[in-house]
């Protein structure tokens, strides 16, 4: 079975660094990588396809303990997903990259195919027909300090996630109450 310490090694030496975006956006280059791994995936038709039908397990990033050769998104909650047609709560993925540990990502951007860092990154799902249990995690923050919050474990990780899914949910109505304060009347 295909790793997600695979997909890592196969995207930091794909040899694709510096391909410009015209030739390869985000969504095309995180298929190129996931077929040279020896996944066989259909053509997406963008990220917010692959966040919605490649990926399970969907999590917002709260710390750095997020799988190496997972995929990362960007997601919004603007409305867009409603204007393509969904009508649930999974927000709209603009951009997609694979993590490759240490708080690093490799993605394609506007600068082309380049490494970046996971802080500009909102979520993470991860990719069905891979084992990520076999593999490692991402383990950079040893030696840091605890990453739980006092009287954490996962109950409270548990909560602060339902927590942060309600405000994503609410933040449509949020911005609208606000836009109504401020009105001239």
């Amino acid at each position: 079975m295909i790793t997600g310490e695979h997909i890592a090694e196969v995207a930091e030496h794909s040899g694709l660094i510096g391909t410009p975006y015209s030739e390869l956006d985000c969504q095309a280059f995180v298929e190129v990588i996931l077929k040279k791994a020896g996944l066989k995936i259909i053509n997406y038709r963008g990220s917010n396809h692959m966040w919605r039908e490649l990926v399970y397990d969907r999590k917002v990033i709260v710390n750095p303990d997020i799988p190496v050769g997972a995929l990362v998104f960007i997601v919004r909650f603007d409305g867009g997903e409603t204007k393509r047609g969904y009508h649930d709560s999974m927000g709209n993925a603009t951009h997609v990259g694979i993590y490759l540990g240490a708080g690093r990502v490799i993605h394609s951007t506007t600068g082309g195919v380049q490494y970046g860092k996971l802080t500009r990154f909102t979520d993470y799902g991860l990719v069905k027909d891979v084992d990520y249990e076999g593999g490692k995690h991402d383990e950079s923050n040893e030696g840091q300090g605890s990453t739980e919050a006092p009287g954490g474990g996962q109950a409270f990780k548990d909560a602060l996630l339902q927590y942060i899914s309600v405000l994503r949910d609410n933040l449509d109505g949020l911005e609208e109450l606000i836009h109504d304060l401020y009105r001239d009347p």
